[in-house]
């Protein structure tokens, strides 16, 4: 009978764990979702007589913010290229970047 017991009580400690990993997994997407409503916001647009652009931007998911940062310069009349900065708050502080370029015809 006690293996039965010590079975039962490894099983809810075993779930209380799960439960924990849960909660993290659950924060660390609050925070992809902030870092990319932060990106989003803060991408710098050019119009055609521009050469460089700034943008700064926000975003929050559940209990997670992140402040994001982007640049573009015009390179020649028909590329582009842009970079952009993110940092989340929460448990952890996560920083992520992204580059690109574009062409326009």
């Amino acid at each position: 009978m006690e293996e039965l017991y010590a079975q039962g009580r490894q099983n809810a400690s075993d779930i209380d764990t799960l439960f924990g990993e849960v909660d993290r997994l659950d924060e660390r997407i609050d925070g992809v979702m902030a870092s990319a409503q932060a990106v989003t916001a803060a991408r710098p647009y050019l119009s055609t007589n521009q050469t460089n652009s700034v943008g700064v931007g926000v975003g929050y998911a559940g209990d997670v913010a992140a402040v994001a940062v982007g640049y573009a310069h015009r390179i020649n009349p028909n590329w582009t290229a842009n970079a952009n900065v993110s940092a989340t708050t929460g448990s952890d502080v996560d920083v992520s970047a992204g580059a690109g370029i574009s062409y326009a015809w």
